[in-house]
């Protein structure tokens, strides 16, 4: 057994303690003792202190990547903002900047991820999100290091796998309630890109309705359950405008109005993840942006709506899905695989 392996664990699984780690892999603990010890000594990992509590004994303590085992660069280029960001295997984002665009937005990215970067020297890579913009391979050669670069749905579904809901379940799907719909797959945990890299382009899945959309269709899943399509339905309900933020707060608070215009686009947005169910019956489906942003009213309505699918529906709880994706892309490259993991070869 390598310590790679010990690595993946932890990776796929979160903290760990020895005797957990052993049953994890079908190994002693004697065996994995020798390459935990070996890889704290190194500062890869470290022993995480026990909360205060009872119990008899002393419980074993798990074990989990250090602060300083290793960081990535993480750029997201939205459509008015540009974030950059240093993040390190445990998913901490260690330092952030963000700016609004102006210009070039990869040289903006690159500036702003020179400047964050400067108190932590060298990265082991640099993710990129972009939606629509084949930015990369600008930014690598303004950079000089490797860039991995992906749309929003796919890089949140790999930031699920290293630091949210699919530490959990290896099969499910990710969907990104944006400007647009997004969405990826995982399958027995890893990113599954389909033919011709297709997989999870459900934007245009036709679910109803009249509304055109930019692929010259009508009623495209898109057109209702997105940040714009939810505008566009308050518009028809006689609502003032208002962002989609506002208005799922406002159903929450308790504001008919809003709480008549969040349930018609609950039930858009269901009419898709069920569809996404009945076809895939993944375990798990990790839903990001509104209403996914509220823990009250509004995302109640989304899981009424969406009814018995058979899936689990789950907020994501990552609190910049962006950055974080961008950093699992590099993770999941330069710490997973043979041969590819930093330390523990």
């Amino acid at each position: 057994m390598s310590r790679q392996r010990v690595v993946a664990a932890l990776r796929e699984r979160g903290p760990l303690s020895r005797s957990a780690l052993s049953k994890a892999l079908s190994v002693t603990r004697t065996t994995v003792g020798s390459h935990v010890d070996v890889l704290v000594d190194e500062g890869v990992l470290e022993e995480l202190d026990l909360p205060p509590g009872g119990g008899l004994g002393r419980p074993p303590r798990p074990v989990w990547f250090t602060e300083d085992a290793g960081s990535v660069g993480a750029i997201v280029v939205a459509r008015d903002r540009v974030s950059a960001a240093v993040v390190n295997v445990r998913g901490e984002i260690r330092a952030v900047d963000h700016a609004a665009v102006r210009g070039d937005a990869a040289q903006l990215g690159v500036d702003l991820l020179r400047s964050v970067r400067a108190p932590f020297g060298g990265l082991e890579g640099v993710g990129v999100v972009a939606d629509g913009r084949d930015l990369a391979a600008v930014i690598a050669r303004a950079l000089g290091t490797d860039v991995i670069a992906a749309a929003p749905a796919r890089a949140g579904a790999v930031a699920e796998r290293w630091f949210g809901h699919g530490r959990a379940c290896r099969d499910y799907w990710t969907v990104v309630l944006g400007d647009e719909v997004g969405a990826a797959v995982v399958v027995d945990g890893r990113l599954h890109l389909g033919r011709d890299e297709r997989a999870g382009c459900v934007a245009h899945l036709p679910v109803g309705g009249d509304r055109p959309c930019s692929c010259g269709g009508r009623g495209c899943w898109t057109t209702v359950a997105s940040r714009t399509g939810l505008a566009e339905t308050a518009a028809a309900l006689g609502h003032a405008p208002l962002g989609a933020d506002e208005l799922i707060a406002r159903a929450d608070a308790g504001d008919e109005r809003a709480r008549r215009v969040v349930a018609v686009y609950a039930g858009d947005v269901a009419t898709g993840l069920v569809a996404l169910d009945l076809v895939t019956a993944p375990g798990l489906v990790v839903v990001h942006g509104p209403p996914a942003t509220s823990d009250g009213w509004s995302w109640s309505a989304l899981r009424d709506a969406a009814g018995d699918t058979g899936a689990r529906l789950v907020r994501s709880d990552l609190g910049e899905p962006g950055l974080l994706g961008a950093a699992a892309l590099v993770l999941g490259d330069t710490w997973s695989g043979e041969g590819r993991a930093r330390r523990g070869r």
